[in-house]
């Protein structure tokens, strides 16, 4: 995942906490909720989905990947080790 698309989510999380009218549009239509905060369309190919944790569920979302290859990149990999270093969320190793 690259930074913009981080930064994206990031900025679109941010607004959702801050914001419970988006939250619950974003909830409901997710597409729709998108194109009219941030003014824009997005294709009607892309479909968009939008997952609540709650205090006992987790999701983890996988990139799409173009060559399912079995193997990491470099940056991946890096991605993966780095976060779980960074961010333990409260986890034991």
């Amino acid at each position: 995942m690259d930074n913009n698309r981080k930064q994206m989510e990031a900025e679109i999380i941010a607004e959702a906490i801050a914001n419970q009218e988006f939250r619950q549009a974003l909830i409901s239509n997710p597409k729709a909720a998108l194109e009219a905060e941030y003014e824009i369309t997005i294709p009607d190919s892309i479909k968009v989905s939008v997952l609540q944790e709650s205090a006992d569920q987790m999701y983890l979302v996988l990139p799409h990947t173009e060559a399912a290859s079995g193997e990491l990149s470099e940056d991946q990999l890096e991605a993966v080790v780095g976060g779980i270093r960074r961010f333990n969320y409260g986890f034991e190793r």
